[in-house]
């Protein structure tokens, strides 16, 4: 017992050392913001609203509440603290090490064997992708509840099988206690499996892995003799059909969740007689990385041109290697349950059902791989029994293979910092990767690069001539380089390549109105909306140019729902409170900018329109002089007292504290900024209000007072 508690330990300290270096790493710009950084639901953290949305929503192609859960909770400790999230999911990795020890050593009763497998699992650098990765924490969450499910099942068996041997012997209602509570372990098996579909729908197969143990390492049942009859087959079978109940309607619900977010690829697009060359070739890959982890990457481009009679290599390989299991399956059943547990666990992500664009990928490897382990780790040592320094040669030759796989993950994990770091790798290890192109072309306008973007952008579109997020990004980058012709052109080439692209239309929505084409550009944040009803920045926009237009009761809606999309949103809870001041709606219109400011407390507009408010209005109930002082000098602060309207704010709060001399001097500086960006009149009203704070009149007391309300003061922001 000393010795489990002494390797269990020296595993967990193992692979917090190999992962350490996820601490200082990014939320990346692939999923992640499906997942987190972009997703309101999971900002807020867990509330009802959000609760109830990952039970009832299908969001990013997937069904998976408990994982949305997780990610809530995250959010709602940490906040958008990505190394907290990373060591999140590295805790996670840690305990299905250990659970996976643990349940090894139960059934088989081999600790160093056990101890071996699971330090491959927690070390291996293909595992890197599903523990380095924010947005797979579906997979380590899963794989957790899929071990848990396990080890619950294993000792259903054993109490099974103790409860069978007392039977046996005739001891009837004198069995031990311990005998009556197989059903306890079963239902809770039965739980950790349905709670574990609800992270991610990869653990359908789990059933038939029950039925593998129960050949082996549990021995319920053998090949070619007596109790392999169909009596002793049968109840095995039965109390695996819960279980594949649930897998069933895991399937299929996956697959509608999957068609409904548009990741289901038509057999018009990918034929079967593809989808089966990639499935060979997919298991060759895993197998070959498993072996020679040299060129991973996190995403693997579909091949081109693959045939089936091209693989013939490897399915002669895949066939060669499962038969020779099942022919050694009485003298060495491991082979047998590893091998099959390889192949398996893998049938839901191999492509026979296409999900995506990739060939394969490293994460779905995560726990099919432990079979793998597990018939190379046994088989080994069967085949060195004999050897005279057995323990010596396993010793330092599993030493070796431990320290190479820890120096091959801490090098890999160097690649999952950011994004720049991961795409760049990609587009290394991979050919004709669009994906990669693109998604590294997007960090690079994000950092600041736009040539070198541009540059990626292309390449991206010489691969994939009609992908939508390269024409939509590269369409971004030449709005900011001053190019809205071509960003407009641009725009309508990536809607014209996905028609129902919420983003696209957007974006094409802000050029148009930014070149004065108000109703295109509120027609097309309305086809924003229509494909994506929640999105509150299209409400927002859509809002404020409604108001423009003069449409005040819709504009005002469009906020109204923006915030209660995205209540944390500044910009949305600013907009909305002018709205409201211009109808006089004062309370309200101030806790829009209170909830702005929560949101944002350097939000510079929310701080302005809030002073403005509070200074002028002559309702005590609203008036506070001192609070609006505060607010509009951190206005004019966080703006470096750049910005005329924010300027005569602070002045308009000291007329009204008798402060006369230092509102002139402000409302002067105001004027001048004002004049130097071209606003005339706007400069001439302020310098009458400068000779009435000379007279020692406050702007309430001014007969004529500039229009005070909160969106004409924050024009010049």
């Amino acid at each position: 017992m000393r010795r489990a508690a002494l390797i269990a330990a020296v595993l967990v300290l193992a692979t917090l050392a190999a992962y350490w270096p996820i601490r200082r790493a990014e939320f990346l710009n692939f999923d992640d913001p499906s997942y987190v950084t972009s997703n309101p639901k999971v900002l807020h953290g867990l509330t009802s609203a959000g609760c109830l949305w990952a039970f009832t929503t299908i969001h990013a192609s997937n069904w998976h509440p408990l994982t949305w859960l997780s990610h809530m909770l995250d959010c709602q400790v940490f906040g958008q603290n990505p190394g907290a999230h990373h060591l999140v999911n590295l805790a996670l990795h840690a305990a299905n090490v250990l659970l996976l020890f643990l349940l090894l050593r139960r059934m088989t009763g081999g600790t160093w064997r056990s101890g071996f497998v699971a330090a491959l699992f927690a070390l291996h650098p293909l595992h890197v992708e599903s523990v380095a990765w924010i947005s797979e924490r579906k997979d380590l969450l899963s794989t957790f509840l899929g071990l848990l499910t396990l080890w619950a099942y294993v000792r259903y068996a054993e109490v099974q099988s103790l409860k069978s041997r007392v039977q046996s012997h005739g001891l009837g209602g004198n069995a031990p206690r311990s005998t009556l509570h197989a059903s306890r372990y079963y239902l809770l098996s039965l739980l950790f499996f349905a709670l574990g579909l609800m992270s991610k729908p990869m653990l359908v197969t789990l059933p038939c892995v029950m039925l593998l143990l129960d050949f082996w390492p549990l021995q319920r049942f053998q090949l070619n003799t007596p109790d392999s009859r169909l009596k002793t087959w049968f109840p095995l079978l039965r109390e695996k059909l819960p279980f594949l109940a649930l897998s069933l309607a895991s399937c299929v619900v996956t697959v509608w969740a999957q068609h409904q977010g548009g990741a289901l690829a038509t057999i018009e697009k990918v034929p079967l007689g593809c989808r089966l060359a990639n499935a060979v070739s997919s298991y060759v890959g895993y197998l070959t990385n498993a072996v020679w982890p040299v060129r991973l990457a996190v995403f693997y481009p579909f091949p081109p041109n693959l045939t089936l009679s091209g693989q013939m290599p490897g399915l002669g390989f895949l066939v060669a290697a499962t038969v020779l299991a099942i022919a050694l399956a009485r003298r060495a059943p491991y082979l047998l349950t590893g091998w099959l547990w390889f192949i398996g666990m893998l049938v839901p992500v191999i492509g026979l059902v296409q999900v995506g664009s990739q060939a394969m990928a490293d994460r779905y490897s995560y726990l099919p791989l432990v079979g793998v382990f597990i018939a190379v780790v046994w088989g080994v040592t069967e085949l060195t029994s004999r050897w005279r320094h057995q323990r010596l040669a396993l010793g330092f030759g599993g030493g070796a293979v431990l320290i190479a796989c820890l120096a091959c993950t801490r090098l890999q994990i160097r690649y999952w910092q950011n994004s720049i770091a991961l795409f760049s790798h990609a587009i290394e290890m991979t050919s004709n990767n669009a994906l990669a192109e693109q998604n590294l072309a997007y960090a690079l306008s994000l950092k600041g690069n736009q040539p070198e973007a541009l540059r990626h952008f292309d390449a991206a579109l010489r691969i994939s001539p009609d992908y939508s997020a390269a024409l939509l990004n590269r369409a971004n980058v030449l709005a900011l380089q001053g190019s809205p012709d071509e960003a407009i052109a641009g725009y309508r080439a990536a809607i014209g390549s996905q028609p129902d692209y919420e983003k696209a239309y957007y974006s094409l929505a802000n050029a148009l109105a930014l070149q004065g084409n108000l109703d295109e550009a509120a027609t097309n944040y309305l086809l924003a909306l229509k494909y994506w009803p929640d999105y509150a920045e299209a409400h927002t926009k859509l809002g404020n140019l409604l108001l423009v237009q003069g449409a005040e009761v819709e504009g005002i809606a469009h906020l109204r729902a923006a915030v209660k999309i995205q209540p944390d949103a500044a910009e949305a809870q600013c907009a909305l409170g002018r709205a409201l001041a211009r109808r006089q709606n004062f309370p309200e219109a101030l806790a829009c900018f209170r909830a702005a400011l929560k949101a944002d407390s350097d939000y510079a507009p929310a701080l302005n329109d809030q002073a403005w408010i509070l200074a002028t209005q002559t309702d005590q109930r609203i008036r506070n002089l001192p609070e609006a002082l505060a607010l509009a000098q951190r206005a004019c602060q966080a703006t470096a007292f750049t910005n005329s309207g924010y300027l005569d704010t602070l002045a308009v709060a000291r007329s009204e504290l008798g402060q006369f001399d230092q509102a002139m001097a402000l409302t002067e500086k105001a004027a001048a900024l004002a004049a130097a960006a071209g606003h005339a009149t706007l400069a001439a009203q302020l310098r009458s209000r400068v000779a009435a704070y000379r007279i020692g009149r406050s702007f309430t007391q001014q007969a004529h007072p500039l229009p005070g309300e909160p969106g004409q003061k924050s024009i010049t922001n």
